[in-house]
């Protein structure tokens, strides 16, 4: 009989990547049976068992308040003890308590997912839950982390950890040469979590810089907003007339991952405009390993960590998003000079294939395989 794998998550959505389409897609199709209890999305499940093997039971509770958060919390208990797992997988860290109640009931074995560092963000919430998981840390039979920055919040702690980076899944749509593709209108991309912390607004401040300068070029920003900046970006733009510059996809919900591959497919350079905020200059952003599957260049924030990687694999530049002037400047350079930007697309292709799901998915069954020993 095959071993009986719950994933849990009542804060993320149910088809989130890394959760749905990476890691339980990855332990159905090695042989797991595998089951995610997650928030309630209409037309899911079934389409869940044909997409990833795996089957999907959706909470009923909905809501952003700690009353229908802890509601969530209590049916995803019932339903997790009723499928009497082999492995429980948690992905927030709310689920802590709920995790420890499930090993001491059943025995089972207990694995907490790190998607960031809540401490890293400063707040005294974060704090709080910095305290949780490293109390966790002492009962709990394994930790992945979803970025290498991380490990320091692990190491010399008597608990089991795999890092199982959240590389991107082979692409849906085919990339083009950048070389093929016409140069006008240039086209930037920005792709994922549309945010204030993420540089919206600067990505507005720069398609006015563009339009002054009068480039051909445009913004494509692909994405949800959950901050609730989408309204006063859209009355920003609006109210600078750059209509046809900025153009927003989605915002209000989730936008399909072939959707947001077409608008990859058809651009030039990624932009990573990310904040000076702890959490993001710890970690390499996902969008960055999605850009380069596509060949695009990339303008990525001048943090050490990510900066030293776009520069030693020659895939683009580091510069204050910001500094308007600066990233413009280079945006230029790149467009009037072909032979250099081309290079840089090749080097973004290149870079990309030690970059893919694969190799982060090995590592997440390497990790289940060692607790089947380990039990």
């Amino acid at each position: 009989m095959n071993r009986r794998v719950v994933h849990i998550t009542t804060v993320h959505r149910p088809r989130d990547p890394r959760i749905y389409y990476k890691e339980v897609a990855t332990l159905a199709s090695a042989g797991y049976d595998v089951h995610l209890i997650a928030q309630g999305e209409p037309g899911l499940e079934n389409r869940a068992i044909a997409d990833v093997g795996a089957k999907v039971h959706q909470l009923e509770s909905s809501g952003r308040s700690l009353l229908h958060r802890a509601a969530r919390i209590r049916e995803a208990a019932g339903l997790a003890r009723a499928l009497s797992a082999d492995v429980y997988h948690i992905h927030d860290p709310e689920l802590i308590p709920l995790l420890r109640r499930l090993k001491r009931a059943t025995g089972a074995f207990t694995i907490y997912d790190m998607h960031e560092d809540y401490a890293g963000r400063g707040r005294l919430s974060d704090r709080f839950i910095r305290g949780a998981e490293l109390r966790s840390f002492r009962w709990l039979d394994h930790v992945v982390l979803a970025d290498e920055a991380y490990e320091p919040i692990v190491a010399d702690r008597n608990v089991g950890w795999t890092v199982v980076q959240n590389y991107p899944l082979r692409p849906l749509v085919q990339p083009l040469s950048r070389a093929r593709l016409p140069r006008d209108p240039f086209r930037l991309v920005y792709t994922g979590v549309v945010a204030r912390s993420r540089g919206l607004f600067e990505l507005i401040k720069l398609g006015a810089a563009i339009r002054d300068a009068g480039l051909n070029w445009t913004i494509d920003i692909v994405g949800v907003c959950h901050d609730g900046s989408a309204a006063a970006a859209r009355a920003e733009i609006a109210r600078l007339s750059l209509e046809s510059v900025v153009r927003p996809t989605g915002w209000e919900s989730y936008v399909d991952m072939r959707i947001m591959e077409e608008h990859l497919q058809q651009a030039h350079v990624g932009l990573i405009p990310l904040h000076s905020l702890p959490n993001y200059r710890s970690v390499m952003p996902t969008k960055l390993f999605e850009y380069l599957q596509f060949g695009l260049p990339v303008v990525a924030p001048s943090f050490p960590r990510i900066r030293s990687f776009v520069e030693a694999n020659r895939i683009g530049a580091g510069v204050d998003p910001v500094d308007t002037g600066a990233l413009l400047a280079v945006l230029i350079d790149w467009y009037r000079d072909r032979e250099k930007y081309e290079a840089l697309s090749a080097a973004s292709l290149a870079t990309s294939a030690s970059y893919r799901w694969e190799l982060a998915g090995a590592r997440l069954l390497s990790a289940y395989q060692g607790l089947a020993v380990s039990g």
